[in-house]
């Protein structure tokens, strides 16, 4: 009878253990306790199977819900914390003042070439305007090359973790670099933790589900 050993991980001979699905995720603890499947086999020939598997089976089931619960708090704090999608402008702020130059010249401009058309100077009210099109260049220009787009942030309904939404951005066929603590949505899916805690979910569901009908299947008459 070495599978009832405390040694042994008796979530591991009922079906899995949830640590080591979750093993890359940092604030799961990791299982030190022995994976066997040969007493996995062991405890399926033990006279008293049904009684154990019942037991570890509870056990389990306990270590599920509270995993999942841990998840969907963390979700729920999480999602106070995303951010919108937003454009976000960043100028240093010698480019702001050269910007703000160019904003004034526009403007100049345009009252110019306003003024000179109500005069019916049509060629210089032209070329004042020219002159404005091309301050505006230069101010888009400068914000262009300062300008960058948050995609905003959700969070993971399996795991609760919040992430950047989309995928990272590639400039000249290569993936740029990621910010420290920087995780998108297209990363995280993809990752070992995330499919790890929808193994646990959908294992959840199936035992609850297998609970329900048992309850609810009628029970032989006693004799």
């Amino acid at each position: 009878e070495d599978f009832m050993g405390d040694g042994v991980c008796k979530m591991f001979l009922v079906g899995f253990c949830p640590a080591s699905l979750l093993k890359k995720v940092e604030h799961v603890e990791p299982c030190r306790l022995l994976h066997s499947i040969a007493l996995r086999e062991e405890l399926e020939k033990h006279p008293q199977a049904d009684k154990h598997r019942r037991d570890y089976e509870d056990a389990l089931l306990r270590k599920l819900e509270g995993l999942c619960a841990e998840a969907d708090a963390r979700a729920s704090r999480e999602k106070r914390k995303c951010r919108p999608a937003e454009t976000v402008v960043k100028l240093p702020e010698h480019l702001k003042i050269k910007a703000q130059a160019y904003e004034e010249a526009r403007n100049e401009r345009v009252a110019e070439a306003e003024a000179k058309g109500r005069a019916g100077d049509i060629e210089g009210s032209k070329m004042a305007m020219r002159s404005a099109e091309q301050a505006q260049r230069d101010i888009d220009g400068i914000r262009g090359a300062h300008t960058s787009e948050f995609p905003g942030e959700s969070v993971c309904k399996a795991c609760g973790v919040r992430f950047l939404n989309g995928s990272a951005p590639v400039r000249n066929n290569e993936r740029m670099k990621d910010k420290e603590g920087e995780i998108w949505e297209e990363d995280h899916m993809a990752s070992k933790g995330h499919k790890g805690y929808v193994q646990l979910r959908q294992k959840l569901a199936e035992m609850r589900q297998a609970r329900r009908e048992a309850q609810e299947r009628p029970r032989a008459p006693s004799a």
